[in-house]
């Protein structure tokens, strides 16, 4: 850390209450503050400070901080101020998922499993989803919905698909997602019809 002195900062930033707060923020060395200045830094978009942040962010992350975790992976899948390794991505989101943090979870079944590992996927969201984080109950719905579509699967199995999908959409519309909504009247209207045939 004691590459980041005060006079380097000043370079950077020119408005006097953000460079104070950065300043105050340098005079402790913990994790948390190194963390709270790096997003003041990456506020900046200043490519200049990629290397400052990227480091302020791991040592923060060393310290088991989840959000630098997932911050430092999404740093890692960039190439922001490192050279690009998925590798290391997985690792710290998978640690900061692993600490029960939902949107850690989220982000390692958004970004990092994509299709290629659809139950591991299905896993990270519906933990988040049960954490309440509202996207993760939507794309657990969505997923769902589109394993019930599936002709190659048993009428029973579709029936459970088609219930775990309106349990992630209502679990999404009552965190305020709108999209959730109309996801379950849109599925409502298609049953009645399907029902009938």
């Amino acid at each position: 850390m004691s590459i980041f002195r005060k006079e380097d900062i000043t370079l950077y930033i020119q408005d006097d209450d953000l460079l104070s707060q950065a300043q105050a923020l340098m005079n402790e060395s913990t994790p948390e503050k190194a963390f709270e200045l790096a997003k003041i830094l990456e506020g900046l978009d200043n490519r200049n400070l990629e290397d400052w942040i990227f480091s302020l962010v791991e040592y923060a992350a060393e310290a088991d901080i989840p959000e630098a975790c997932i911050a430092l992976s999404k740093f890692y899948m960039d190439g922001f101020g490192c050279k690009r390794n998925i590798g290391k991505a997985f690792h710290l989101a998978y640690k900061a998922a692993e600490s029960g943090n939902a949107d850690a979870e989220f982000f390692l079944a958004q970004e990092l499993f994509m299709k290629k590992a659809e139950s591991l996927r299905l896993h990270y969201l519906t933990r988040a989803a049960h954490k309440n984080h509202p996207q993760a109950a939507l794309k657990a719905g969505e997923i769902y919905d589109y394993k019930r579509v599936d002709m190659n699967i048993y009428a029973h199995k579709r029936d459970r698909y088609v219930e775990l999908a309106d349990e992630y959409y209502r679990m999404a519309s009552n965190l305020g997602v709108e999209d959730a909504d109309k996801k379950l009247t849109r599925r409502g209207r298609f049953l009645r019809w399907w029902n009938r045939i």
